[in-house]
C-alpha cells in the first residue's frame, strides 16, 4: 500500500495495495501519542480511482489533499499513468472526495515503483523513474505536475531536461527537501547497459527539482566523504523519509536480505537562497548584532515580479525567543503585494523594556494570519486570532553580516525560514505571553518598524 502522514492531526493515511484495492484508511494517534491509535476506513465520494499498488503518493498538508499517480492496475502489473486527488484526505473537514485530474501536456508514460514528491511552495508534484511493467527496462525521466493538488488552475505536465541523469531506476528510496528544492534518490534497480538490471546503491540529487531555476543531477554517493556505504537493496519506494529541517534522509529495510537496518544520510548544510518560496512557520536562529528578518509577499506565482502581482496583503505574526526558549517579544506585520519587511534583530526584535539583558542570539517563529479591516474597511491590519495554515506567496529569510575569513572582510549570509508545526496549545501559549508583553512592555510589543500597511523597502 501507499502511505502519507498528516502532522497536524497526527493521522496516517493509507491507499490501495496488493491484493488489488482502492481502499482509504486512517490511523488516528498514529505516532503513539494523544490516545489509543484506531483504524477507520473512509468512504470517499466521487468516481473512485481504479484499484492499484506500487503507485506514487504525496500529501498537501496545507490543503489536506492526497495526490496519487500511476502504479500497477493488475496483479501482474499493467502500469497506469492517471493522477487523482482526494480532498479532506485525513477524514476531517468534510466528506472526502476523489477527483481525477486531467492535466494538459505530457503525460508521462505509464509506470509503477517511481519516486514522487510534493513541493507546497509551488504546488507541484515531482516524479522520477519507475518501471513500465514487469521485465521491461526502467525510466530515468523527470516530470513536474503544476497545480498538482487540483487548485489554482489547470494542472500541466512538464518534462524536465536535467543534465547528467542517473541510470534508469525503480524500487528506490527517495526524499525531497522543499528548503533546498532537491530530490534525493538512492538504492533500487537500475538498467544494466549490457542488458538486464542490477541493484544500484548509488545516491543522487536533482537540483531545481520543482522546475524553478536550473535543473541538474549530481551523484553524491559513493564519494570519499560518503561513508560508510550502505548495503545494496531494492523495494524501498516507501521506506525512505526526509527530515527537511535537519537536511537528513532516513532509510529502513529493503529486500535482498531481507533487511531491517536503519540508515541516515546526512546531507551538506544547504547554501541559503532568496529565490525560493518558503511557507512561514518554522524558527530561525539569528545572532544579535547585524542580523535582520526579511518577510516578503512574493506573489502568487512564487517569483518576485511586480508585473504578475501579489496575492493581496498578508499578515505575519512574529514571536522572538531567547536561547532559554523564553518568549521576549512579539508583533504582527502587514506586507503588501510584492513588498518587503526587514526587521533588525537588535533594534526591532528585542526593543522591549521587559527584556532584562540583550541575548547573544534569538529564535524567531513566524505564523501567518488573516488580514482584517481597519476603520475604513480596507484590509490593512492583522488579526492574530485568525491563524492561517499557509500564506501563498510568502517568503522569509534571515540575513546576517558575518566575516569571510578567506577574504578578511564581511559578507551577508542568508538563511531561509522553513516549515514547522504549531499546535493549538502552543499557539495559545504564544498569544498569552504576547498579550502580557504588549500590556506591560513597550505597549506595542516589539518590531518598531512594523506599522500596519507600511513597507520598509522593496525586494530586488
Amino acid at each position: 500500500m501507499s502511505v502519507a502522514y498528516d502532522p497536524g492531526s497526527n493521522r496516517l493515511i493509507t491507499f490501495g495495495g496488493n491484493p488489488l484495492t482502492n481502499d482509504v484508511w486512517i490511523l488516528t494517534n498514529a505516532n503513539g501519542t494523544g490516545g489509543t491509535p484506531q483504524w477507520t476506513q473512509l468512504s470517499p465520494g466521487g468516481p473512485l480511482p481504479p484499484p492499484r499498488f506500487d503507485n506514487s503518493i504525496v500529501y498537501d498538508v496545507g490543503h489536506n489533499r492526497l495526490i496519487i499517480f500511476g502504479g500497477c492496475g493488475a496483479t501482474f502489473c499493467i502500469a497506469l499513468n492517471d493522477a487523482w486527488v482526494l480532498s479532506n484526505a485525513n477524514g476531517l473537514g468534510g466528506t472526502p472526495q476523489w477527483t481525477q485530474l486531467n492535466p494538459s501536456g505530457g503525460p508521462p508514460a505509464a509506470r509503477n515503483s517511481l519516486a514522487a514528491a510534493y513541493d507546497p511552495g509551488s504546488n507541484t508534484m515531482i516524479i522520477f523513474g519507475g518501471n513500465p511493467s514487469s521485465g521491461i527496462n526502467n525510466f530515468n525521466d523527470s516530470w513536474v505536475l503544476t497545480n498538482a493538488n487540483g487548485l489554482g488552475g489547470t494542472p500541466v505536465w512538464n518534462q524536465l531536461t536535467p543534465a547528467n541523469p542517473p541510470l534508469e531506476r525503480y524500487n528506490m528510496a527517495f526524499g525531497y527537501s522543499p528548503n533546498t528544492n532537491e530530490l534525493i534518490i538512492t538504492q533500487g534497480v537500475s538498467n544494466n547497459p549490457g542488458g538486464g538490471g542490477f541493484i544500484d546503491p548509488s545516491t543522487w540529487k536533482l537540483d531545481g527539482a520543482n522546475g524553478i531555476g536550473t535543473t541538474a543531477w549530481a551523484q553524491i554517493c559513493p564519494t570519499p566523504t560518503c561513508t560508510p556505504q550502505t548495503p545494496a537493496r531494492q523495494s524501498l519506494e516507501y521506506d525512505g523519509a526526509m527530515d527537511s529541517v535537519n537536511n537528513r534522509m532516513i532509510m529502513f529495510g529493503g529486500t535482498d536480505g531481507p533487511l531491517n537496518d536503519v540508515w541516515v544520510l546526512i546531507l551538506p548544510t544547504p547554501v541559503a537562497q532568496q529565490d525560493g518560496t518558503y511557507q512561514i512557520g518554522y524558527a530561525a536562529n539569528l545572532n544579535i548584532g547585524d542580523s535582520v528578518v526579511n518577510i516578503s509577499n512574493d506573489g502568487a506565482n512564487g517569483g518576485f515580479d511586480p508585473n504578475t502581482g501579489g496575492t493581496g496583503n498578508i499578515c505575519v505574526n512574529v514571536y522572538a525567543f531567547d536561547p532559554q526558549e523564553e518568549e521576549i517579544g512579539c508583533c504582527s506585520c502587514m506586507v503588501t503585494p510584492d513588498g518587503l519587511k526587514s526587521l533588525s534583530a537588535k533594534n526591532d526584535l528585542i526593543s522591549n523594556t521587559l527584556t532584562p539583558a540583550v541575548p547573544n542570539s534569538i529564535v524567531i517563529n513566524l505564523v501567518s494570519s488573516t488580514p482584517a479591516a481597519d476603520t475604513t474597511g480596507a484590509l490593512t491590519v492583522c488579526n492574530p486570532a485568525t491563524v492561517a495554515s499557509t500564506t501563498t506567496g510568502t517568503l522569509a529569510w534571515g540575513s546576517t553580516l558575518e566575516p569571510a575569513a578567506s577574504l578578511g572582510t564581511y559578507g551577508v549570509v542568508n538563511v531561509p525560514f522553513v516549515n514547522g508545526n504549531l499546535s493549538a496549545s502552543e499557539l495559545s501559549g504564544l498569544s498569552t505571553v504576547c498579550g502580557f508583553i504588549q500590556s506591560n512592555g513597550t505597549g506595542f510589543g516589539i518590531c518598531n518598524s512594523c506599522q500596519s500597511g507600511a513597507l520598509s523597502g522593496t525586494k530586488q
